[in-house]
């Protein structure tokens, strides 16, 4: 049966055969070099099966489950009985469901550097990554970031854009749209304005704008948290479908310190929220990024009095507009509890239906544009 090699080879990299030198990097854990090595040798290489195992195995350091299975698949029409590739597939196949995979008898590799059940403090989700602008952000403070993305043209965008970071490993961008049920959708495109792209289509087609719609390939949310792992910051902002990945969160084997949803059904998420253990509550209004309080904040106030400035920078970090801006204890104002943000709101709902001007609305109906931020105590875990 073929394998990879772990130990250290005394001859220089650089003389060694493209093979040993791929196994090398594997080793070392320079993932990303070793699958593009590896890569290069498939169909090309003696050792088939070898090559394949060992692409299969940078795949899934990298969390790059699709290219894993299909390592293996591969590595089953050389060599069926091959027992290194049945046992991880067969665990990874397990690891697609809500139950944790159990450790292969075979070779531990797949468990080895499969997603971590626990929350990953460097570690965020942009799910609904649109241009890149909140990637960016998260990169640019040092996150690891999984971004997740339904349109492709905006995916291919993305991926030349932070062509580095990918190739570095600290990005991976998933081009699936979160569904009910894993499936082939049709997905709306606004094509004058792409933050609205959607699944309905009534939010693709706002203000008459021209729109078509496309079909794609969709996973549920659940999937993606097996196998991507936890994260610390959750961002959700997928015109629609946001309420499916806070359903999801119900069965995750852990949860995010914090999250931000695009605000749909303020008492909806409330009671999910509470349920799952969220306690601290913001409305961060997307144009300013001033929160929903009483009394207001000093920044809404000076805002009001034409005195505010750089509302939208933090740390000399600018945001664009249609970024989601800053997260946890970055973000303007207090935490408040379930009943004070719901009260606060509906004050502000009825300030709207008055047409009292404040800074969080214009005319348009959709012009109440907010997300909603929550926090949870995190206890640490025991090593």
């Amino acid at each position: 049966m073929s394998t990879v090699h772990e130990k250290s080879d005394p001859v220089p990299l650089a003389l060694r055969s493209p093979k040993e030198r791929a196994d090398a990097l594997l080793a070392e854990g320079r993932f990303r070099e070793a699958a593009n090595l590896y890569g290069s040798l498939v169909g090309r290489h003696a050792d088939q099966v070898g090559v394949l195992l060992g692409l299969g195995r940078a795949f899934c350091r990298l969390g790059d489950w699709a290219g894993m299975q299909a390592c293996l698949e591969t590595v089953l029409k050389i060599d069926p009985s091959n027992e290194c590739a049945s046992a991880n597939l067969n665990a990874l196949q397990q690891g697609s469901g809500t139950e944790t995979p159990k450790a292969p008898p075979i070779d531990t590799w797949f468990n080895l550097f499969r997603p971590s059940d626990r929350m990953q403090d460097d570690l965020v989700y942009d799910v609904g990554m649109n241009n890149g602008d909140d990637t960016a952000y998260y990169l640019h403070r040092g996150f690891r970031v999984v971004a997740v993305e339904a349109d492709p043209d905006l995916c291919q965008v993305a991926a030349a854009r932070f062509e580095k970071e990918v190739r570095d490993g600290r990005l991976q961008i998933v081009n699936l749209g979160i569904a009910a049920k894993p499936g082939v959708l049709d997905f709306w495109i606004c094509e004058k304005n792409r933050v609205w792209n959607s699944f309905d289509r009534k939010i693709a087609s706002r203000d008459g704008l021209p729109h078509h719609s496309i079909q794609i390939p969709c996973q549920t949310f659940g999937w993606i948290l097996a196998n991507y792992g936890i994260p610390h910051f959750l961002k959700i902002d997928i015109e629609g479908h946001d309420y499916l990945c806070i359903e999801a969160l119900k069965m995750a084997s852990d949860l995010p310190a914090y999250l931000s949803v695009e605000l749909g059904n303020l008492d909806r998420f409330l009671v999910q929220l509470t349920e799952l253990g969220y306690s601290g509550f913001k409305c961060i209004s997307q144009y300013h990024f001033l929160p929903l309080q009483l009394p207001p904040v000093a920044e809404q106030l000076a805002l009001e009095a034409g005195t505010a400035s750089g509302l939208r920078q933090f740390n000399g970090w600018s945001f664009p507009e249609g970024t989601s801006g800053a997260f946890g204890e970055d973000t303007l104002g207090r935490w408040l509890d379930r009943e004070e943000v719901a009260r606060t709101h509906s004050h502000y709902l009825r300030l709207r239906e008055q047409q009292i001007q404040t800074p969080f609305w214009f005319g348009a109906g959709y012009s109440f544009w907010l997300d909603l931020h929550a926090k949870r105590e995190v206890r640490k875990h025991n090593a």
